[in-house]
């Protein structure tokens, strides 16, 4: 074979594998980083297979621009069984293989069938820290005050009641993407440790917190939250949530800015 023809042959495997490393490194960089030196995302299982599931991954996640249905494992699972419609986290060692769908190495994987609430409540937390994000300028952390974050009652539908533990921890996680400090404190807890300025009254970071709850159902919700950064800097938002699709969607009502 003639050199020339070979030497552009090899010039150009050389060329497609840079390329496929630099689209990987994007995919990369952009992982929400988990357990040290691994990632992890989450998402709503789309398929089950013998072997393997598919997962689309939740549109807040970076991941889902490199491609939104990731492929995975069933092996670690043990006797547990993953379901259609079920939210899953799965911890990856960072690697990503483009192709479709998305294929990783799975370290862990974790079923969070009770985190539709949390999900519901991620929403609003998007749509809120969005909003005049002038006020996250400069915060020195973000604070969730938990104590009027609620479902509805399982035992009796007419009433609500206060969110587990373990939903109030996958929101404080979530609530990482926008900052890396994330506390969950009342504005009296703040005060105590110094971080409201009762002269200027100000936060030295972001409070969220609900202000009043009008409905909630197993798939709708009209709920106001407050972002507070001061007295005169502060969002006061009413919002509809509604579960299609296996997300939530959210539309505002009312929005009031001090």
């Amino acid at each position: 074979m003639n050199k020339k023809i070979i030497m552009v042959i090899v010039i150009m495997v050389i060329a497609l594998l840079l390329t496929l490393i630099i689209a990987m490194t994007q995919i990369e960089d952009d992982i929400v980083i988990g357990k040290p030196g691994n990632s992890y995302f989450r998402g709503i299982v789309t398929e089950v297979y013998e072997s393997s599931f598919l997962v689309r991954v939740s549109e807040w996640h970076p991941m889902a621009k490199g491609g939104s249905v990731v492929s995975v494992g069933s092996k670690l699972l043990d006797d547990e069984k993953v379901n259609k419609g079920d939210y899953v986290e799965v911890v990856f060692d960072g690697g990503v293989m483009e192709s479709w769908p998305l294929q990783v190495n799975e370290l862990d994987i974790k079923i969070l069938k009770s985190d539709k609430i949390a999900s519901m409540y991620e929403t609003m937390l998007d749509e809120i820290w969005k909003e005049d994000e002038a006020l996250n300028s400069d915060a020195e952390f973000i604070c969730i005050d938990f104590e009027n974050f609620k479902k509805i009652d399982n035992k009796n539908n007419s009433e609500f009641t206060s969110i587990e533990d373990g939903t109030k921890q996958n929101i404080l996680t979530y609530a990482k993407k926008y900052h890396e400090i994330v506390i969950a404190n009342s504005m009296e807890e703040l005060k105590e440790k110094g971080l409201f300025n009762e002269e200027t009254m100000s936060l030295k970071g972001v409070l969220i917190y609900i202000d009043e709850i009008e409905e909630i159902s197993e798939n709708k919700a009209i709920i106001s939250m407050v972002k507070y950064r001061s007295g005169l800097g502060a969002i006061f938002s009413k919002y509809e949530l509604t579960f299609k699709d296996e997300k939530w969607e959210i539309k505002t009502l009312s929005m009031a800015i001090s």
